[in-house]
């Protein structure tokens, strides 16, 4: 007998007539009292636990389709108690004792399976855009429509139409593919066309002469040619070299046309050029300043004005007056020069003007006599001295005005300071004066001398000279006294 108060050191022992015995039924191993299979103690004998009832000598739930787990009864993972069986979730099935979806199908979170067709994001089953679950399946709303990457969307080439897939109009569906009833037609916006630059003949897109159709577009024979009014055509500013349509160097072609790369240059003669007067500055043509581009012409916006060294410029003369150049009263741009329609005249405080001294005879300017124009006044030329009340007067020593010419006096030439006599004689005011022994004789050559006195002095002989004779058919000689006539 146990004494009061003591405990059995068996797990599951009891006392038992004053003494630690296992549970009836049950055996002790291991420190511990335990019942045969699935047996455990009830009523400290061994026997079936709760839920659960003796079949064959072995214990089993008394619901249908439980699964003893730690000795008790349980539904399986993923099902619930219909009606006292166990019913595993809708669309799984039990398989040795555990609910499980089918190889196709995954489950969420709470061990539901996904609909058919559905798929799992994170712990939810989701179904594909555009689809609905109907009775455990994921159904596509539009009719005919298919699962591509989550998305319901319609075969090929078909289009949704209300609430089912459709062909485009003009179209039928041969082997899962829309196809137009007009050869070489394509689909575009749900109709069917003909491919850019076709058109429609005999219920057939034809492609402009000189192309046909590659890859459901009309190309051109002519290598880098576009089609234009359905003609094929080289692009504007383009030609046609050897069967190949050529842009001028430094231009592509853009919609059509043979554009220069540099900025606001275009093409000349095979070429991308600046305009005139502009120049290429870091690949960009730029008219001087206050110009602008037009008809390949940097055009000043002053009126009048023409570039110089990158700025727009009124003309030598001219002067800039609310936005435009003018050139004084009676003269006209030149060259880049106002210059007055009367002759020799020049540009004087916005007016043109002879100069100083000189008149306007017939629409031009005149300088007195023996003066020439220069630096704007009228000024006398060499040999001639400044001048006085309008008039030149000879400079050189003893000269003197014949006619308008300055004049040294007969037997003299002229220097710039002085009229010099020949040998033989001197100055005297405008004469020239035989020295003594010296007279006057006038004969082309020789040293004959004539009476008369006008052309040269030469000394005089003793005798007459060589018998040379005169003009007036006489022979002279000279004297002390002159020359004699013989």
């Amino acid at each position: 007998m146990t004494p009061s108060g003591c405990q059995c050191n068996g797990i599951n022992q009891i006392i038992l007539n004053g003494k630690c015995s296992c549970p009836i039924g049950s055996t002790f191993s291991n420190g511990e009292c335990k019942c045969p299979g699935d047996m455990g103690l009830v009523d400290n004998q061994c026997g079936c636990l709760y839920g659960q009832v003796l079949i064959n000598n072995k214990c089993q739930c008394e619901i249908s389709g439980a699964i003893i787990v730690n000795n008790y009864c349980s539904c399986p993972v993923a099902s619930t108690i219909e009606n006292g069986v166990c019913v595993c979730f809708p669309g799984s099935v039990q398989i040795n004792g555990i609910c499980q979806c089918p190889s196709n199908l995954p489950s969420n979170i709470e061990g539901l399976c996904c609909p058919t067709g559905a798929y799992k994001s994170g712990n939810s089953c989701l179904c594909p855009t555009g689809a609905d679950n109907v009775n455990g399946a994921c159904v596509c709303k539009v009719v005919s429509s298919i699962v591509v990457d989550n998305k319901c969307v319609c075969p090929g080439n078909m289009y949704i139409n209300v609430d089912k897939c459709a062909c485009a109009a003009g179209s039928e569906l041969v082997n899962n593919l829309c196809q137009c009833s007009t050869k070489n037609a394509i689909i575009s916006q749900n109709s069917c066309i003909c491919p850019n630059n076709s058109v429609n003949t005999s219920n057939t897109c034809a492609c402009p002469s000189n192309s046909q159709l590659i890859n459901n577009q009309c190309a051109c024979n002519t290598q880098n040619a576009i089609i234009s009014n359905n003609i094929c055509t080289c692009a504007v500013n383009a030609t046609n070299t050897s069967n190949t349509c050529t842009c001028p160097l430094g231009s592509v072609q853009i919609n059509g046309v043979c554009s220069c790369q540099t900025a606001f240059s275009f093409p000349v003669s095979n070429a991308c050029t600046c305009g005139v007067n502009a120049t290429n500055t870091s690949n960009v043509c730029t008219c001087p300043t206050g110009s602008l581009l037009k008809n390949g012409v940097c055009v000043c916006s002053t009126t009048n004005s023409f570039p110089m060294n990158g700025s727009c410029v009124c003309g030598t003369n001219a002067t800039n007056s609310s936005n435009q150049c003018a050139c004084p009263t009676g003269s006209s741009l030149i060259n880049g020069i106002c210059k007055c329609t009367t002759v020799n005249a020049f540009p004087v405080s916005g007016a043109c003007a002879c100069p100083t001294l000189a008149t306007n005879t017939s629409n031009t300017c005149t300088c007195p006599a023996n003066s020439v124009i220069s630096q704007g006044t009228c000024v006398c030329q060499p040999l001639y001295s400044q001048m006085v009340s309008g008039v030149c007067k000879c400079t050189p020593t003893g000269s003197r005005m014949v006619g308008s010419t300055c004049t040294c006096p007969p037997h003299a030439t002229i220097s710039s300071t002085t009229c010099t006599c020949i040998t033989g004689a001197t100055l005297s005011g405008t004469e020239c004066v035989c020295n003594t022994n010296y007279s006057f004789s006038w004969l082309a050559s020789g040293n004959a001398w004539c009476k008369n006195t006008n052309m040269c002095c030469t000394k005089c002989m003793s005798k007459v000279d060589e018998n040379y004779g005169c003009s007036d058919g006489n022979y002279h000689y000279c004297s002390t006294t002159g020359a004699t006539v013989t």
